[in-house]
This record gives C-alpha cells, structure tokens and sequence, in this order.
C-alpha cells in the first residue's frame, strides 16, 4: 500500500470517529478484514497511570468506529506494545511492521513519541501522535508523521494571551506590569524527593521578587515513609495527589501544603482540594 493510501486510510478514520459518536442509527457489526493499527504506550512505569488514559481514549475511538459499522465495512483492531524507553522504539517498530501493521499511533510522552515517530518513519509506517507537544515533533519534516492535537508553541501563546486578557484584570495589573519566570532545579532539586523553593536556580532573586511562590509536588514521593510502610493500599492512593505549597505569599500566609487530586484525563486538578494531613519531608527540617 502507498504511503498516500495509508494516510488517506488513518484520516478516513479519524472521519469515522467523529461520525461513531453521534450516529443514531444503528449499523451493521463490521465483517471484513481488520484495519490493524499499532497503539505504543508505555503500560507500566512512572508514566504508566497516565499514558492509560491516553490508550483508554484510543481504545474509545476504535470502539465507537466498529460500533458504527467500521470503516468501509472493516473493522479496527489495535495492536498494542509497551514501549517505555526511546531505546526500545526500533525493536517496537521493526515488530509491527513485521506482523503487518501500516499505522501507529502513541505514544504519550514527548521524549518518547520523538524517539517513536523517528523509528516509524525509518521502518515505514505512518506515526499518528495522540497527545505529545513538542514542537519538534512535527517539526523535523518526517513525511510519515503527523498529529491533530496541540503543540507547545500554541499551547504557550494560549496561556500568554489568557494571562494578558484574563488574568491581569482579576490581579489588578496593567498586562505591561506582568512578569513570568521560567526557572530550572539544581542538581539537588533534581535529587531531592520534595522540590522546595531553595531549590531552583536563582532562588534568591525569586524569593526577593515574587510576590507568590507555589510549588508542585507529587504527593506519593514527598510524604514520610511512616505513612507508606503501614498501610500500603492507602499509600498507593497517594498518586493520585498533587500537592501545592504555598512558599512565598506576600500577602497572606505561607508555608501551606494544599493537595488537588489529579483529574489529567481532561487536563486538570479536581479544584475541591484541602490541606495535607499526612506529615511530609523537608530536606532542611525532616529528613528520612
């Protein structure tokens, strides 16, 4: 098959999804040949709870296409691989294409769909980036690979207009008096289990210059060990905490850990959050 037809082919189902869910009438179950794709996510690791809600949404699409007929009376059948290191893409890739697959679609994370997409197109199939942003992954003139959600260049123009348009009406602030920091960790921030203010490049001057200072945390690496060792079915519902701490507030009080449960499945924090029960580490006053 051409690499024309095999494109033709994935958008005619990214058509097909959008007509699945609002079809009415009920259509006849697909009888032919599967349209195999491959679907590469990492199933395990750091990343694995996320990366599911991406395959989760692929597994979604597939179904509301079959569930309307399928394509062109074809069904869509998902191959799926886990692919958790750059590293693996090649060996990944050379398997689908072995077993027949055209099209692969993944693979969450930018580093990995960078490494993924490449592999694909050096083995000749046709990459469908599912969620990854960087810019270059697009970018590099890979005719093989493509992507119809967001990139980073436009998701970092959104929140620069949203700040100039939304929020420096609600701080009471001219959008020429805004001042956005872009700050990296430290070696020891990169170490530590509970990223703290002190542990950013230029720490100082953000202490001195900002007014308020939040920092992100996942709840499962920064609370004590005491409440992990006890009761490890409670401390595995722990990943899925997120907790901001209040650093710096000019003015108010500071020193507050907040925790948010992560709803990433539509991009956001639940906002009905409370203060952290648990006791958490503190490189500078408890340590384990």
């Amino acid at each position: 098959m051409s690499h024309l037809r095999r494109a033709l082919m994935l958008s005619l189902c990214l058509v097909m999804v959008g007509c699945g869910a609002g079809a009415a009438r009920p259509s006849a179950a697909p009888s032919g040949d599967p349209i195999r794709i491959g679907a590469v996510f990492p199933l395990g690791g750091s990343a694995g709870q996320l990366a599911g809600y991406e395959l989760q949404g692929v597994r979604i699409a597939a179904d509301l296409v079959n569930a309307d007929g399928g394509v062109a009376g074809r069904p869509i059948q998902l191959e799926v691989r886990d692919l958790r290191s750059g590293a693996d893409a090649t060996a990944v890739m050379t398997s689908l294409q072995r077993d027949g697959i055209q099209v692969v679609i993944g693979a969450y994370g930018s580093d990995l769909s960078i490494a993924a997409s490449q592999a694909a197109d050096a083995t000749g199939l046709v990459y469908w980036e599912a969620g990854a942003v960087a810019d270059r992954l697009t970018g590099r003139g890979l005719p093989m690979v493509f992507r119809v959600g967001a990139t980073g260049s436009n998701l970092g123009s959104n929140s620069a207009t949203f700040a100039a348009t939304e929020l420096a009406s609600r701080l009471g602030r001219a959008t020429t008096a805004l001042r956005v920091a872009i700050v990296a960790a430290d070696k020891e921030g990169i170490k530590a289990r509970r990223l703290r203010l002190h542990h950013l490049r230029g720490s100082s001057a953000l202490m001195y210059e900002a007014d308020v200072a939040v920092l992100l945390n996942d709840k499962f690496n920064c609370v004590s060990k005491v409440h992990l060792a006890y009761d490890p079915v409670r401390a595995e519902t722990f990943h899925n905490y997120t907790i901001f701490t209040i650093e710096k507030n000019r003015g108010g009080p500071n020193l507050i850990d907040i925790e948010f449960r992560k709803d990433f499945l539509y991009y956001r924090f639940n906002p009905e959050g409370g203060i952290v029960a648990e006791k958490l580490i503190d490189e500078r006053v408890y340590t384990e």
